[in-house]
């Protein structure tokens, strides 16, 4: 079976169909080392997901988002946990926007690319993987980037949290610890089973502790990326 880099880890999938190795191939392991996990979705895996999912999707499909719940399970024994957030590489920071469905994450960083071109690398749109790695939070792509498909194998140091909120005047303030962490807890994986549970907490802790967490009120428009760019880093030049 392929195996695959996701995360700083080989990865293995032990799947029923191709749909995941499409999905994958951008991540292709480039050496022959064995995989240091093996991830399954089991049959009860899949009936929960479908039971659960409000569209008709495919198996494949359906198959694919099991395999990467799985993965992201097993990531908590590397210091790793999926972060629901649309994340960027830019001016030497690595930024995630973080929000509820449907507020805007993946329309703000349309707006940085359209605000910066090429100097904003997105390194995933929706399902990033944030891995503590000797003492850092390190943001990596994945392959499952969101309907857009933002994603890029690549990695950086997580250095800012901008927690987001639709409004009709654009407006960044700095937030408090005691303030992101309910906002937070809404954008990672919470397990059912205890350890894994204080696992998750125990990380996202460590990284609101290690990142600078901002307060993001904004418009759909370039505005919001000028005013949160001009926070972070002064005005565009």
């Amino acid at each position: 079976m392929p195996v695959y880099s996701i995360a700083g880890l080989n990865v293995e999938f032990k799947s029923r169909f191709g749909y995941i190795e499409g999905k994958c191939i951008d991540y292709l392991s480039e050496t022959d080392a064995p995989a240091d996990v093996t991830v399954v979705a089991t049959d009860e895996d899949l009936r929960r997901e479908r039971l659960s999912s409000s569209g008709a999707f495919s198996e494949e499909y359906i198959e694919s988002v099991c395999l990467y719940r799985n993965l992201c399970l097993m990531m908590l024994s590397f210091d790793g946990m999926l972060l629901h957030s649309s994340v960027i590489s830019v001016g030497g920071r690595c930024i995630a926007f973080l929000a509820r469905s449907g507020v805007g994450k993946t329309t703000h960083t349309v707006l940085w690319k359209e605000l910066l071109g090429e100097a904003v690398t997105v390194i995933n749109g929706d399902k990033p993987i944030v891995r503590f790695e000797n003492g850092e939070p390190i943001a990596y792509g994945t392959p499952w980037g969101g309907k857009e498909m933002f994603q890029s194998n690549t990695r950086a140091v997580l250095t800012d949290l901008c927690f987001i909120e639709r409004s009709e005047t654009d407006s960044v303030e700095p937030m408090s610890m005691s303030c992101a962490v309910d906002r937070i807890m809404q954008q990672v994986l919470l397990p059912s089973e205890p350890q894994d549970a204080l696992k998750t907490l125990e990380l996202a802790d460590r990284l609101l502790k290690a990142c600078r967490l901002w307060y993001v009120r904004c418009t759909p428009t370039l505005n919001a990326a000028k005013t949160v760019h001009k926070t972070l880093f002064g005005d565009v030049k």
